[in-house]
């Protein structure tokens, strides 16, 4: 009996395990055409659930600054949203303490931001996980890739490196970036730069 218990446990923790990694591991895909040229910004997970979050101090200078961006980027290139949801599944609600469900407020776009026409939906942390967003920036014969939102060291990175590995170029815009920290935000910003992504502050006027 003991022997089956201890089992049972170590294919829990396993799974567990393996679901957090299926969670949040960055993809890889097809590489893109070297005949693209264009430009996107990608806002990730701007949701009342997420930015609502106690941990994000300013976060009001913030939504700001991102508003800035977006004005900016408008007349210049693609700007989409990417919104963040869990589907029901027993693990996943375990780890994530059941929020961010389909169809709830959570997962809703923050009011600055709201009745947007360009977005995608994602289940994971990495945005190229959604294939119909992969497939509207091949289509869109996107090259370079510009991201904001939330959270540099989950949802931004692990999309920044989705699309690294698929040969954009990335550039993650720093005045549009939320952390749980600034030392968290500093932490993040080397290890961008460790995986060959860019950062900058935004460069539309």
């Amino acid at each position: 009996m003991l022997i089956f218990i201890t089992i049972m446990f170590v294919s829990l923790i396993f799974l567990i395990g393996w679901r957090l990694h299926r969670l949040i591991a960055a993809t890889t895909g097809p590489q893109i055409s070297p005949q693209a040229t264009g430009s996107a910004l990608l806002v990730i997970d701007m949701q009342v659930g997420i930015i609502n979050q106690p941990h994000y101090k300013k976060k009001e200078e913030l939504i700001k600054a991102v508003q800035g961006i977006i004005d900016g980027a408008n007349e210049q290139l693609d700007v989409i949203y990417i919104k963040h949801s869990i589907p029901p599944h027993p693990i996943d609600s375990l780890l994530t303490a059941g929020q961010m469900k389909p169809g709830t407020a959570d997962t809703e776009l923050i009011a600055e931001f709201a009745n947007q026409s360009l977005v995608f939906h994602k289940h994971r942390a990495d945005a190229f996980t959604a294939a119909d967003f992969d497939a509207y920036l091949v289509k869109r014969q996107i090259k370079q890739l510009y991201l904001v939102g939330a959270d540099a060291s989950s949802c931004v990175y692990r999309t920044a490196l989705g699309g690294k590995n698929r040969g954009y170029d990335v550039t993650i815009l720093e005045d549009g970036l939320f952390a749980t920290s600034q030392k968290m935000k500093e932490k993040m910003l080397v290890s961008y730069h460790k995986q060959g992504i860019q950062t900058a502050t935004t460069p539309f006027q």
